[in-house]
């Protein structure tokens, strides 16, 4: 690749490790020189200086008419994640009718009062692209302020279904929901490419809003592949990744088939790595199985060597009905590591998943579509007795990484995405 356009990118998650909308947009970016990307944010936490030293960060000081509607809200008690109706309830205005839900639906309405400052930064940068994974109203209408007075395009970037979810299905934010797709086809109308996070949502988005749209999702540098070699006496089941939209639901279940497998004979455990707010959140009777290792919160080499020390490793969705309509087209940051190290997959979740779909189809490991331990049981007894299975799933795993999420094989690929659409808005402009 040749030309690096200037960048701008609008996402509540910062340009760092501390989500996987963060962790993927690094991925794509690394090598981009810092002078060509910055970044407006409005999450907890700022941008890696690594991965873009340009920023500026919106805060909740920033919407004064939000602040104020949310004084009325009830005091939140905190409920461990496993619990999947509280998990449904942290997503954004997806599948909760709960005052609160309903009180931040109407208050997404309220728009960023942009501090002094805030224009001559964007215009010193002078973008030629916008990348928004938009995700709300308020943050819909910003981008498309910001397109709009700077005549740059805007590349939309999708990592799940908030346009077909998100308060949707109910009468009492019907007005917040008419305004967030009156604000998505406003910005829409900025732009000629868009991103979605998997093949299907790329398809499925293309035919729902008659634009082209790419598929980007994490990359990776893959290696060499290297076997497991000796196993230890305890076959490791290995999850790596968060714990929110139901997953430690459908952990528990794991742990449940585990504990009965190793009733009849097998050897085996899950061992848990997430982040360290996800596990001071977990429900006891995760914590306390006794077919269960919590491993702790793992980034960097520390990761790459829980994954490497996996016979196994897990993948998990949830079967709630709200979340696995919100994530059904989504596919999962973690699987493009977990098939660069080679090692087989044990997927768990609904067969729509577009995470699901991909392990069944590129033969990386075995698939149970159907809610209950007893599903999970024969799986867990089938991965841990046959070795010759596991190899087979890991080789194919390491082989897909290979293929289709090897780093710079994507990067060139995300730059000339961005490149195109930095010449087809300059050209819009003129």
């Amino acid at each position: 690749m040749t030309e690096y356009p200037r960048i701008l990118v609008i996402s509540a998650a910062s340009l760092n490790d501390k989500s996987g909308t963060g962790v993927t947009l690094c991925n794509l970016f690394l090598g981009w020189p810092q002078s060509k990307l910055a970044q407006i944010c409005s999450g907890p936490d700022v941008p890696d200086a690594n991965n873009c030293d340009n920023y500026w960060r919106l805060e909740l000081k920033d919407v004064p008419a939000d602040r104020r509607l949310r004084r009325f809200a009830p005091r939140r008690q905190e409920t461990p994640v496993g619990n999947i109706s509280a998990a449904a309830r942290v997503l954004p205005g997806v599948g909760s009718r709960t005052f609160r839900a309903r009180l931040s639906a109407w208050a997404d309405l309220a728009e960023f009062e942009l501090p002094d400052g805030f224009w001559p930064w964007v215009r010193s940068f002078d973008p030629q692209v916008i990348l928004s994974n938009l995700a709300s109203i308020r943050q819909t209408r910003l981008t498309s302020r910001v397109a709009e007075e700077l005549r740059v395009p805007v590349v939309p970037f999708f990592h799940d279904d908030w346009p077909g979810t998100m308060y949707a299905a109910d009468r009492l934010v019907a007005i917040p929901r008419r305004m967030l797709m009156a604000e998505l086809a406003r910005c829409l109308r900025s732009s000629t490419v868009g991103i979605g996070n998997s093949e299907e949502m790329a398809g499925e988005y293309a035919a729902r809003f008659g634009l082209p749209f790419q598929a980007f999702m994490n990359c990776v540098d893959v290696g060499e592949y290297l076997p497991k070699g000796t196993v230890d006496d305890t076959l490791n089941f290995t999850y790596v990744g968060g714990l929110h939209l139901g997953r430690s639901a459908a952990l528990h279940d794991i742990a449940m088939a585990i504990g009965t497998a190793c009733e009849a004979g097998a050897k085996a455990r899950l061992i848990v790595y997430a982040p360290t707010a996800d596990i001071a959140l977990l429900p006891d009777r995760l914590v306390n199985s006794k077919a269960v290792t919590i491993g702790g919160s793992v980034s960097g080499d520390a990761m790459q060597e829980a994954l490497r020390r996996a016979d196994v490793l897990v993948h998990v969705e949830s079967f709630d009905c709200a979340i696995r309509k919100y994530t059904r087209l989504s596919f999962s940051t973690k699987l493009p590591l977990y098939m660069s190290v080679g090692r087989p997959i044990l997927a768990y979740g609904p067969a729509e998943g577009a995470s699901i779909r991909h392990v069944a189809r590129k033969n990386t490991g075995i698939v149970v579509s159907e809610k209950g331990v007893k599903y999970l049981v024969p799986a867990l007894v089938r991965l841990s007795t046959n070795a010759g299975l596991r190899d087979e799933y890991g080789r194919a795993a390491w082989r897909q990484a290979k293929d289709l999420y090897a780093a710079d094989q994507m990067r060139d690929r995300f730059g000339g995405v961005l490149t195109e659409a930095a010449r087809a808005g300059a050209y819009r402009s003129a």
